[in-house]
Parts: structure tokens; sequence; C-alpha cells
């Protein structure tokens, strides 16, 4: 059962996503009770991934990063991934910016 109520929690998405000119910031991963991966990638959060939406260029960012330095002008979307309970990656809905 514990599976079941993880999954949902971590397709919430990133949780107060602002932009500021051309640096990028926000305050959480909106996911506070899906535990940071470890040694085994089951029912666990990685990282995020945002997407440079005008030049179609994506970065990683570890769990610990809470802003970006983006190029100003472009459109911005942020979404966070890990790992469901067969191991399978997936991924929040981006939370998009302009």
């Amino acid at each position: 059962m514990r599976l079941l109520l993880l999954v949902p929690l971590f397709l919430v998405g990133c949780g107060g996503f602002v932009p500021s000119a051309a640096r990028l910031t926000w305050r959480s991963d909106g996911n506070p009770r899906v535990p940071a991966c470890a040694a085994e990638l089951v029912n666990c959060k990685q990282g995020y991934e945002l997407l440079d939406q005008t030049s179609q260029v994506s970065t990683v960012l570890p769990l610990s990063a809470s802003s970006f330095a983006g190029t100003a002008g472009h459109s911005y979307g942020l979404r966070v991934f890990g790992y469901d309970g067969g191991g399978v990656k997936i991924y929040s809905a981006y939370i998009w910016a302009r």
C-alpha cells in the first residue's frame, strides 16, 4: 500500500517555480514525503530536469538545486524525476515559466 501513496505524491510537480529576470528559482520539489534516491532506485525522487523550450536544451539538476541562471527571453519548464516501485523512471508534469 505504501507504493500507491508515494507515486501520486511524486507526480505533484515542483512547487513555487518563480522566474526572476534570467534567474529561475523554486522553493521545493512539491513532494516532501517522497525520499531522495539512494543506492536502490525504487520509490524515490532523484532530481530536476530543466528544459529551455526556446533552444530545446535539457539540463539535469540535483535535488539540492533551487535556482538556475537562464537566458533572458527564453521559456523554461521544470519537472521532478525519480523512480516508481518497479524501478521505472517517472516524471512530473512540467511547470512553465516565461
